[in-house]
């Protein structure tokens, strides 16, 4: 007989070597939490509900940089950031303070050189640096 309903505080799949390979339990403000491990054990994808009640996923490569991530920030907007595999962020799509969307591009060390959003107008802008942070480009 298979019951329909398994409770437990914190569970745990282990592989056939002994590795916990998922933990589906609580975070330390008792919202849900999900951690996926690789056969070697390294944690590669978190899920789970944020301190402020919302949704995030973190994924991360074998050597345990972060690669991606998908979350809300304090104020429930949407993000989702791209990162390399040093595990600097270099692409992010987002939602602005105004609630309009924006894409930022960065190169291989982390340095903002691209941003696409909207003016307080709502028109659409493209705004490029140096590797300096100097503004090359603005409409």
């Amino acid at each position: 007989l298979i019951p329909s309903v398994i409770k437990a505080k914190t569970f745990q799949v282990i592989g056939n070597n002994g590795q916990v390979l998922v933990t589906m339990g609580a975070n330390s403000n008792g919202d849900g939490l999900v951690e996926i491990s690789n056969a070697k054990g390294e944690t590669i994808a978190i899920m789970g509900a944020s301190f402020f009640g919302d949704g995030f996923v973190f994924i991360y490569n074998a050597e345990g940089k972060p690669i991606a991530q998908m979350l809300t920030d304090s104020d429930g907007h949407g993000l989702v950031r791209a990162h390399n595999s040093e595990g600097r962020p270099v692409a992010e799509i987002a939602t602005d303070p105004n609630g309009d969307g924006c894409v930022m591009i960065s190169n291989a060390e982390g340095k903002p050189v691209v941003e696409i959003g909207t003016d307080p107008n709502g028109n659409g802008v493209v705004m490029t640096r140096n590797t300096k942070g100097v503004v090359d480009s603005w409409p």
